[in-house]
């Protein structure tokens, strides 16, 4: 009983990891106020509504913020999150205006070389421990590829634990420092993008497609909590879009280990 139960936990926690995943694609930025749909209010269609909808969608007066109306909600934020991402899809909320933010946040940047390091180190390490653990360590090629690989910024985002995040998000902002204000975004975020589609294919080029899927699935998941922890700057940049674009196209390099 114990382990069924167990089992039971980490499926649903895994089912709740992916369905976070679509809301965060749908909900709306930090500063779009959300309103009832005008749409929906001049028609006499009968619309039925589950009770934490409903509960939900009395909060929305036109006014008020997603993370206003998250710190209003009753029902916690992923209930509440998940109610909003239903009404929007259903055409009964949509968003109005932008509210105004008096102050704008100095540490954008700071916030997205954060997330980038997050997002990137997970990937960069199950890809890693995937070929290690098919391949073998000791695999001679193998270590020839990600001698490779670890040339330039990806040497930033490798073989980290948490207590190495300061130090490793210090290197990144050293290296960056190097690159143009006005390109170092996008050269970053494109260059490891470029990094993770080759180590992508050198999956399934020498391990299958199954354990492609598998490693794809596996990044999913370690990533989902730090682009809910940074969505307003994830939205911006478009970080978990392109993400997840490239774990879902597959491509075969055209290199043998």
């Amino acid at each position: 009983m114990f382990e069924l139960n167990t089992m039971n936990v980490i499926m649903e926690g895994t089912r709740r990891i992916d369905e976070w995943v679509e809301i965060q694609k749908v909900l709306p930025r930090d500063n779009q106020m959300l309103c009832i749909s005008p749409r929906i209010q001049s028609k006499n269609d009968e619309v039925t509504l589950s009770l934490e909808e409903f509960k939900v969608i009395t909060l929305v007066d036109g006014k008020k913020t997603l993370p206003e109306i998250l710190e209003s909600s009753p029902l916690g934020e992923f209930v509440t999150s998940r109610a909003i991402y239903r009404l929007i899809s259903a055409g009964l909320v949509e968003t109005t205006t932008v509210k105004e933010i008096d102050v704008l946040d100095p540490r954008e940047e700071d916030s997205l070389f954060w997330l980038l390091l997050r997002v990137y180190a997970s990937a960069f390490n199950q890809i890693q421990k995937i070929l290690e653990r098919k391949l073998g360590p000791e695999n001679e090629k193998l270590q020839l590829t990600l001698a490779g690989f670890r040339k330039g910024i990806w040497s930033c985002f490798v073989g980290i634990n948490h207590s190495d995040f300061p130090t490793s998000f210090e290197s990144i902002k050293r290296a960056m420092a190097k690159t143009p204000k006005e390109v170092r975004v996008l050269r970053l975020i494109s260059g490891l993008n470029q990094i993770l589609e080759e180590q992508l294919a050198y999956v399934y080029s020498y391990l299958g497609i199954e354990v492609r899927k598998q490693v794809a699935a596996e990044i999913k998941k370690e990533v989902a909590l730090p682009l809910a922890e940074r969505r307003e700057v994830d939205k911006k940049y478009d970080v978990g879009n392109e993400l997840y674009r490239i774990l879902k196209e597959v491509k075969l390099t055209k290199e043998v280990l």
